[in-house]
């Protein structure tokens, strides 16, 4: 997505929809278990 939108092959709006995509697939929840393992093995 990053790259796409950098080269212009997407528009910046582009962004919310993979954001929204993502938090729809469980992104927070992902993010949170994420950042909760780093905290422990940091």
């Amino acid at each position: 997505m990053y790259t796409n939108i950098i080269y212009g092959k997407e528009s910046i709006d582009a962004f919310d929809k993979f954001v929204a995509d993502w938090k729809a697939q469980g992104g927070d929840q992902i993010t949170k278990e994420v950042n909760e393992w780093y905290q422990s093995v940091k």
